[in-house]
């Protein structure tokens, strides 16, 4: 009987401890899900809160370009058909329709009639409005995935495109929707029959969201061909400097030579010998001494460093008193 009871017990501890076990691993395991979900939590927030930091420095930029550009632009807009103007007074070129309402007024319009007119003209802004705002997202959509940082620089260069765009939607939006829907409904407030959207303003709309779409993929082409011409003179500089590199290398194996030789500083380039050349490079006489020769040098470098003229003519000039410099050197044997 004893026996089979220790086994009895020996069987419920091992069930037990089994379960203990069991237990103890499922919370380990919970925790460490919490701490990798809230470690992986962690990092995607770090990464949003950048994002955002970036997306919202980007906004308020180009919101006080608007601004600046608003305060800027001409509000006066002609209605040339019925020789009136209207006033914009929204960014980025919509107005109240107050100045079309007093002209229906003084045209002694129905108060039903200008309430209509008003309330169609209202409507179909709205609607040039959205196609604007959709243009406007694609521009910024593209400024985005052409560069991954937004500094300042970067900002201003995307800017001069946001100028020109904004310029050329003040065109359109003159074009389409005040010279052609407002004067249209003018004339509708001005007849007897219905007022409101019609074949004529849908077009005029479409047309109006076709041209600001198409400056959009204008600027982008633009883009793309700064790129170029920018990876262009990319490869033209490492070609440059790898030509001045391979210069400087035969000037070496030149000098080496020269110890034996100097037939390399007797060679002619334009009426000179290359030492002679150095030494107008450098704008000192063969006769200035070591030290004369170090003060030329350093003032020229002054002159010409990329930091205080960061031209490509200084860029050429500063390689050129660099060769000379160092022809001079290997000529004396200078330290």
């Amino acid at each position: 009987m004893v026996p089979v009871i220790i086994v009895v017990v020996i069987i419920t501890a091992v069930l037990l401890a089994g379960i203990w076990i069991s237990k103890m691993r499922s919370k380990k395991h919970k925790n460490n899900t919490r701490n990798n979900n809230g470690n992986f939590s962690s990092r995607q927030r770090a990464e949003k809160e950048r994002m955002n930091r970036g997306a919202n420095r980007q906004t308020t930029f180009f919101e006080t370009q608007s601004q600046i550009w608003f305060s800027n632009s001409q509000k006066v807009i002609p209605i040339k058909k019925y020789n009136y103007s209207e006033i914009a007074t929204d960014f980025p070129f919509f107005t109240n329709f107050n100045e079309s309402e007093k002209f229906l007024h003084d045209k002694k319009i129905s108060a039903q009639r200008q309430v209509e007119a008003k309330r169609a003209l209202n409507k179909i802004q709205k609607e040039f409005n959205k196609s604007f705002n959709n243009a406007l997202a694609g521009l910024f959509n593209y400024f985005n995935r052409t560069s991954a940082r937004m500094d300042d620089n970067v900002l201003r260069y995307f800017n001069q495109y946001y100028g020109y765009f904004l310029n050329v939607n003040h065109e359109l939006l003159e074009r389409y929707l005040y010279n052609t829907t407002v004067s249209h409904v003018i004339e509708q407030a001005l007849g007897k029959g219905l007022i409101g959207d019609d074949g004529y303003i849908r077009a005029a709309l479409n047309s109006y969201t076709q041209s600001i779409n198409g400056a959009v993929n204008e600027i982008a082409q633009r883009i793309q061909q700064d790129q170029a011409e920018q990876n262009q003179q990319f490869f033209d500089d490492l070609f440059r400097q790898f030509r001045e590199a391979f210069e400087q290398s035969t000037n070496g194996s030149y000098s080496y030579r020269s110890s034996e030789s100097h037939g390399y500083y007797e060679e002619k380039v334009n009426g000179k010998t290359v030492l002679q050349a150095a030494y107008t490079t450098l704008q000192v006489e063969e006769s200035a001494t070591d030290d004369e020769v170090k003060k030329a040098y350093r003032k020229l470098a002054k002159e010409y460093h990329p930091d205080r003229n960061p031209s490509k003519e200084a860029k050429d000039k500063m390689a050129a008193v660099n060769n000379a410099y160092d022809t001079v050197k290997k000529s004396r044997n200078m330290k």
